[in-house]
């Protein structure tokens, strides 16, 4: 196979080679594609609050053109209620894999306010619900996404 370039994933989605506006269409087609995350008993535990005003939220960058709220579920059994939240999180990787992928930075946070019971009913977020992640969507400078270069190699040791 010499001659062919190797192309590995991880290159293919951090080198975009353009940038997809961001709006709630294109959100909505990459959430498609990451609901694929695992999740105990195929129960996918999640659901999506979409701030086409990312201003409406505290302390959000000026760059930021929209949110996505990731909500996980609260539940009475201890062990669900962990392996809900850990695949609400595995969904969000998957959202800021694919993002890149769009040219868009997706950073996630999870601020003092997305605790906070008043500020959770403005956004539809019930007693019985969490926040998992809020990301942040910008446009990725395709300049800088272009230089970043994977390893080689990755090395590690088995013990």
């Amino acid at each position: 196979m010499s001659g062919i370039p190797r192309l590995s994933a991880l290159s293919a989605i951090a080198a975009p080679s353009s940038v997809r506006p961001i709006s709630e269409n294109a959100v909505l087609d990459l959430l498609n594609d990451a609901v694929w995350a695992p999740n105990d008993e195929n129960r996918e535990p999640w659901r999506f609050v979409y701030a086409a005003d990312p201003r409406a939220l505290p302390d959000v960058p000026d760059s930021v053109e929209a949110c996505l709220i990731v909500v996980a579920p609260l539940s009475p059994d201890p062990a669900k209620q962990i392996e809900d939240f850990a695949a609400c999180c595995c969904l969000a990787e998957n959202v800021r894999l694919l993002a890149l992928a769009q040219g868009w930075n997706a950073t996630r946070t999870l601020e003092s306010w997305t605790r906070t019971s008043d500020r959770l009913s403005e956004w539809g977020i019930g007693d019985n619900e969490r926040i998992a992640a809020v990301l942040e969507l910008s446009p990725l400078a395709i300049e800088a996404a272009s230089e970043r270069q994977a390893a080689d190699s990755i090395r590690f040791d088995l013990f």
